[in-house]
């Protein structure tokens, strides 16, 4: 091969020019008829062929698919790895297969086939074919085929380990995205749709669903859900989704998932319609798969939940780097479910105790027994918004339910007074004693649930205090002394409700409430004094994090680095302690006399214009401003923000040429405003030094006054240089010059003697044009 086509192959690897240039380069260099290299299981794809055919006005070219039958099968390489055929003269000695029919159709006169490598998942040949007729293959055309042949796999290899690195890359970055979404999101169902969403999108796939289910569960339940051919939507956790997104075959029933449930380890199939057995499962998004991956999510060994990977109408390998990155973000995503339902825990335990707090304080202030059970009920269906909910209060010897709190959330509440004018419009119609439901209260003293009453007919008929229609019902007794004293009633009106065990929780923590109004007087009290304890400590909280952000960091550290450090990703440790960091001074040549032409509010007007240009260049490039000294900026790189030698000199002068930008910026915005007022502004220019080397960086001061700042030499001789540095141009350190190698272009070095520095300074100059530009 050409050095020269090496050369820009090394800078430009594809699959496609790695292989054109190989067979390109061995048929003319061989000078042969036709070279075909063959890669099965290409990452990308299963595999792919690449051919040379030399231009031959004698005969026509070959068919690639029938050049394609003529390649030897790496299965049938020997140890040598080279195979060589005469069909003329070995023609009684050769096998009929298909790749020696092929060759005579095609007529072939000699092949040599090399294998290139041979691996469990990966393989690769050249063949070299001959249509003239000679004698036999040269020692020396062997060698060169064997030359060329170690050539072709260093090539290939380094395709591969370019596309291991992409996929590394590629990993790390969709964890990294799904990482930040998981730490930033305070919404479950964002994250999850975000999670289904970066892991479909990385792996090009069909559909991506993460689902929530564990052994104990009857069907798969959908949380988060990526179609790339649909606007993906968010699923709320709300009755009107269940039925559209979970499994229609129970998950005991479902092979694929307890396969998953028994090993705990990913589950792929890449072609669902070689396994007619698994085919029939129906998956969570209710849609057609041909090919399958599920990942597993595992939380202290306990399957909590699974992703599904679905390829609809192709085959497909799944690769391990596939296979690892689904991996890798199913163990991210378990932690983030993990974390999701703890905080809904104890959100969910924080609402039961504020609805029973709520509810606790009417009944200790209220003297009045109707305004405590409306209070109630209303406070109960808010929480749990139903379309009703009673309180009555009944035993085992009333004849009827009397309801003494009744709440919809379709009409104002009304206080039922206890007189003859309501009994008949909120009691029962059907006698207690005939009623089945409520019988099993009785009975059980447990509450008694129906998601859809429409599947109950036996029960649907009962009527309910509130003389209206229910589909779904949640009933739960009051006790006193383990004896029934009355019910409250939740009512789900159009539409079927699984009630959670953590809306059953909270009812009967209510009902417990109401019936033992006194026992919970205590908790209240209780409960009381550490809401206020925790509001006070969030305050104090919230204090000190405005005080951080607002007071101290913005002043002098970028705003990446703030919102990093207020969400725990850097620490920032503001004692004073040493570092290597460094330091850059700049000013403006001609300050003074400026500020004598021009008037004291034209002449603040640009210095804050200056100041804050500056400013902005040190935080595009993550740096630190120090202070300003009257028109003079002191900026710092490596502190707070831990920063290597080079990367620090590299960001400091990328700093002092975008400063001197921003300043021809702002020289052409006075000169134009100048002239519209008839005023004469001269043209400020700049000067900059920059020195690299140990300091003290920390918070100095007093108590009532502290700067963070850096403290030693190298700041001393970074403003000295600064004082030397000629007009429009950045003086730079040996120190730093070590660190950037040959990086930037600089002027040779010159020795200068630098006030309190012994003995004269060595430094460089960069020199910055009157029409620079970035």
């Amino acid at each position: 091969m050409l050095q020269s086509e090496y050369s820009e192959l090394l800078s430009d690897l594809s699959w496609e020019k790695t292989g054109q240039v190989i067979v390109d380069g061995v048929g003319q260099l061989l000078n042969i008829d036709i070279a075909i290299l063959h890669i099965n299981q290409l990452p990308s794809q299963a595999e792919q062929y690449f051919f040379y055919q030399k231009f031959n006005a004698e005969s026509s070219q070959i068919d690639a698919d029938l050049l394609k039958l003529t390649v030897t099968p790496c299965t049938e390489f020997s140890l040598n790895n080279l195979i060589i055929n005469q069909y003329e003269t070995q023609k009684s000695e050769l096998q009929v297969t298909t790749s020696y029919q092929a060759c005579m159709q095609a007529k072939i006169r000699s092949t040599l086939s090399i294998a290139l490598f041979s691996q469990s998942n990966l393989s690769a040949s050249l063949t070299i074919h001959r249509l003239q007729k000679f004698d036999c293959w040269q020692e020396q055309e062997v060698k060169a085929v064997r030359m060329m042949a170690n050539q072709a796999s260093l090539l290939i290899s380094q395709m591969l380990a370019k596309e291991k690195l992409q996929e590394l890359a590629h990993r790390e970055t969709t964890i990294n995205r799904i990482t930040a979404t998981i730490r930033s999101s305070l919404e479950p169902p964002v994250m999850f749709a975000t999670i289904a969403k970066e892991l479909g999108e990385a792996l090009k796939v069909d559909g991506c669903t993460l689902s929530l289910w564990t052994k104990s569960d009857r069907f798969v339940k959908c949380v988060g859900l990526y179609n790339p051919y649909e606007p993906q939507k968010i699923i709320k956790d709300s009755p009107d989704w269940q039925q559209a997104t979970t499994s229609s075959v129970p998950i005991h029933k479902n092979p694929i998932l307890q396969a998953l449930l028994f090993t705990k380890k990913t589950v792929k199939s890449s072609d669902l319609e070689q396994q007619q057995n698994l085919a029939r499962y129906e998956l969570p998004w209710h849609a057609k798969a041909r090919a399958l991956m599920i990942v597993p999510l595992i939380v202290e060994e306990e399957l909590i939940g699974s992703i599904t990977l679905r390829q609809s109408d192709t085959s497909r390998n799944w690769s391990q780097s596939e296979i690892d990155l689904a991996e890798a973000v199913a163990s991210q995503a378990a932690i983030a479910i993990d974390q999701v339902l703890t905080h809904q825990q104890v959100k969910e335990l924080a609402h039961r105790e504020t609805t029973i707090n709520r509810i606790t304080a009417t009944i200790r202030s209220s003297l009045e027994p109707p305004v405590m059970f409306a209070t109630i009920a209303k406070e109960l269906g808010e929480a749990l918004k139903v379309d009703g909910c009673t309180l009555s209060l009944w035993t085992k010897s009333d004849r009827f339910v009397k309801c003494v709190g009744l709440y919809n959330p379709y009409e104002p509440q009304k206080i039922i007074k206890d007189s003859p004018d309501w009994q008949q419009a909120t009691t029962s119609s059907v006698p207690i004693h005939k009623n089945p439901i409520l019988q099993a209260l009785l009975f059980t003293k447990k509450t008694v649930k129906s998601s859809d009453l429409e599947q109950q007919q036996n029960l649907a008929r009962y009527e309910l205090p509130w003389h209206a229609k229910a589909r779904a019902l949640m009933i739960v007794p009051l006790i006193v002394e383990e004896e029934l004293i009355g019910s409250i009633t939740l009512r789900q009106s159009d539409t079927s409700r699984n009630w959670s065990q953590s809306e059953i929780d909270l009812a009967e923590a209510v009902a417990s409430q109401a019936a033992i109004a006194v026992c919970q007087a205590k908790l209240y009290q209780t409960t009381k004094r550490q809401a206020q304890q925790l509001q006070i400590e969030e305050q104090k909280v919230r204090k000190l994090n405005y005080y951080l952000t607002e007071s101290v960091l913005k002043r002098f550290l970028p705003e990446a680095i703030v919102n990093k450090a207020a969400t725990g990703e850097l620490s920032l440790d503001l004692t004073p302690e040493p570092r290597r960091i460094t330091v850059l001074f700049c000013d403006l040549v001609g300050f003074t006399n400026l500020s004598s032409q021009l008037g004291v509010l034209p002449l603040a007007e640009i210095l804050n214009e200056y100041l804050e240009a500056m400013s902005k260049a040190v935080f595009d490039r993550g740096g630190t401003v120090d202070k300003f000294i009257g028109d003079g900026v002191m900026a710092m790189f490596g502190a707070p923000e831990d920063l290597s030698c080079p990367e620090q000199a590299t960001r400091a002068i990328a700093t002092a040429e975008t400063m001197y930008f921003y300043l021809q910026k702002l020289n052409e915005r006075w000169q134009a405003k100048a002239l519209k007022t008839n005023r004469q502004v001269p043209l400020l220019k700049m000067r900059c030094g920059i020195h690299q080397g140990k300091a003290v960086v920390g918070m100095f001061g007093g108590g009532q006054r502290k700067d963070y700042t850096a403290v030693g030499k190298v700041v001393n001789i970074a403003a000295r240089l600064q004082n030397v540095a000629s007009p429009n141009s950045i003086l730079i350190s040996e120190a730093v010059v070590n660190s950037l190698g040959n990086k930037v272009n600089w002027e040779p070095g010159q020795n200068f003697q630098l006030k309190g520095i012994e003995p004269d300074f060595r430094a460089f100059k960069i020199k910055i044009k009157d029409d620079w530009h970035l």
